[in-house]
């Protein structure tokens, strides 16, 4: 399914080395050794890369999305936009699986992918929002 929209090809172009960096002149924005860990709780199953390409701004695209149910992967419609070839799913351990918009909304900036014998388990979501902080007064 070809997704018809200029989103993913307005963005404009930057190398990355003309991204800024959050640290101050003369630091290093790299973490320090032991300070940033990666994420190995249970939704690391359920978080999946998805990369694809856009043949009419001739740019391939990439973003992260999260199984909400089997065999579906939701994410931003902006990654998805104007994607026509090599829309693909990868797991955390380097499984790759083709994939099919079958939702995209772009004022909600909202999209659904199908992607046929994904394993991976939907993420679990709260039903109820839990308050959390403290109350003064």
């Amino acid at each position: 399914m070809c997704v018809a929209s200029a989103a993913g090809c307005a963005a404009p172009r930057q190398p990355p080395a003309a991204q800024k960096s959050a640290a101050a002149p003369g630091e290093s924005s790299a973490p320090s050794e032991g300070s940033a860990r990666p994420y190995t709780g249970e939704a690391v199953h359920s978080v999946v890369r998805v990369t694809g390409t856009a043949s009419a701004c001739d740019r391939d695209v990439a973003g992260t999305g999260f199984v909400y149910a089997g065999e579906r992967v939701m994410l931003t419609a902006h990654t998805v936009a104007g994607v026509d070839r090599n829309l693909k799913v990868s797991l955390a351990d380097g499984r790759g699986f083709d994939a099919e918009v079958v939702v995209f909304d772009p004022l909600m900036d909202i999209a659904v992918l199908w992607v046929r014998e994904l394993p991976s388990p939907p993420l679990r979501l709260q039903t109820k929002r839990e308050a959390s902080g403290t109350v003064i007064g």
